[in-house]
């Protein structure tokens, strides 16, 4: 099984000697494990220069890119991501002050379909139900070595502000632990999401019928009960 994996590496040449040595970590590792390896840099400073977007975005935009490429090449068009619990509920909030609505607060689904540059890819990420200081106790448990990205300390990027300082006071403010309630509704949203998805592609979907005057009567109902 193991052989069929492909370990995916892009170095987003942002931190000098630090993101070099993340590629030669991530080579001694997939040797250690005798997997697949391929590796790929991007100038993603100039990229974000360029489109006149956010290093955040451009970052993002490469990684996806450099996936499309390898699955081509490799004909693997599954893809793994290791986002975990916190990073659903950071983009839930991000997506959620950025007025989305159901598609945007559903952004991360444990399975989803995307389309990148010609290639169809299966997105998968088997951790999303597992929290940070999950993942934490059990590296240290096992002592499994890792690399830290400094980059997260910073506290420009407004996901790393959310983390660290948002979320926190919140917390402080209210009394309680707001993560797990708001990955409940996130998780919510995503298969709300996927339900509209799998009922919109029904074959029977088609020959279905919606009264224009019913649904007119239910957005006025609604302001009035609003107003």
């Amino acid at each position: 099984m193991s052989k069929k994996l492909i370990i995916c590496h892009l170095n987003h040449e942002l931190r000098g000697r630090s993101s070099t040595a993340d590629a030669r970590f991530v080579e001694k590792l997939a040797a250690k494990y005798d997997l697949d390896l391929e590796i790929g840099s991007a100038d993603v400073r100039a990229v974000a220069n360029d489109r006149k977007m956010s290093i955040e975005a451009a970052a993002r935009d490469a990684r996806y890119s450099f996936f499309a490429k390898v699955a081509k090449q490799k004909r693997c068009h599954t893809i793994f991501l290791g986002h975990h619990a916190d990073d659903l509920v950071e983009t839930f909030l991000i997506n959620l002050f950025r007025g989305a609505g159901l598609i945007g607060l559903a952004a991360m689904r444990e399975i989803s379909m995307r389309s990148i540059e010609d290639v169809d890819l299966t997105i998968v990420r088997p951790l999303l139900g597992v929290w940070r200081d999950e993942i934490d106790r059990y590296v240290r448990k096992y002592r499994l070595k890792f690399r830290e990205d400094a980059s997260n300390k910073n506290l420009a990027p407004l996901r790393n502000r959310l983390r660290r300082r948002i979320i926190p006071y919140l917390e402080k403010t209210l009394g309680r632990k707001i993560r797990p309630s708001i990955w409940r509704a996130a998780t919510i949203a995503a298969e709300e999401e996927a339900w509209i998805d799998r009922m919109a592609k029904h074959p029977d979907a088609r020959h279905q019928r919606l009264s224009v005057e019913k649904l007119r009567g239910l957005r006025l109902r609604c302001n009035g009960a609003s107003s």
